[in-house]
């Protein structure tokens, strides 16, 4: 809802104008067939559907509150991926090293892309088009979502307004240029198919996500 984005909203005073129970997205944790639960359970893998409204938050795009996975000992996380299934999508992800930003990556992606996020990265969805966007993950079963950090810094390094313009958050300093990457140049990997048809054909393609990894692009 939007009282729960209220911290890393571009514009602030939107709070006060608008009405805070207006939905902004909607999380399907763990959707699955049942007769598919032995392979997902077997993988420890999770996979989730949301659902972003194309709306605008004021001069902003609509946006997930943003977060990154929780670093284990190893000192890496799980890393994920994502896949638009209808609408476009805009990733904003960024890499922070002791509280300074050292990396900010857009990836647009489109109906059928694939994204890597990499272990540790910050990642925000922006819903980039005028339609409904419908978008699916495969993530760890262990992993843990890091939110309060996000808050606290109010939003990633980067906003997106409406007109696809990114504006630089100043309460990060310096933040470097913006690294364009296509989705395709994140993960080659796989290529045809929905992702959750990809998994359930052959799960074992997939047993990275269940490792913290280093891996980057």
């Amino acid at each position: 809802f939007l009282r729960e984005l209220k911290e890393v909203l571009y514009d602030r005073n939107l709070v006060s104008d608008c009405n805070l129970t207006l939905p902004l997205y909607y999380m399907y944790r763990d959707v699955r067939s049942k007769a598919d639960s032995e392979i997902f359970n077997a993988a420890q893998l999770r996979f989730d559907i949301t659902i972003m409204e194309p709306i605008n938050l004021g001069v902003e795009r609509n946006k997930t509150l943003g977060h990154y996975h929780k670093i284990g000992s190893g000192g890496f996380s799980y890393p994920e991926l994502y896949e638009v299934i209808q609408g476009e999508a805009d990733y904003i992800l960024q890499q922070v090293k002791y509280g300074r930003v050292t990396e900010v990556v857009l990836v647009k992606a489109k109906e059928g892309d694939i994204t890597y996020i990499p272990s540790g990265y910050w990642h925000v969805t922006t819903n980039a088009g005028n339609r409904l966007l419908v978008m699916s993950n495969l993530v760890s079963r262990h992993v843990e979502g890091e939110y309060e950090p996000v808050k606290k810094y109010g939003g990633l390094a980067y906003f997106e307004l409406v007109d696809g313009s990114l504006v630089a958050y100043k309460k990060f300093g310096n933040v470097p240029p913006i690294r364009h990457m296509s989705a395709r140049e994140t993960f080659e990997r796989f290529s045809e198919g929905r992702l959750y048809s990809q998994f359930v054909k052959d799960h074992t393609k997939f047993q990275f996500l269940g490792k913290t990894s280093s891996k980057v692009w």
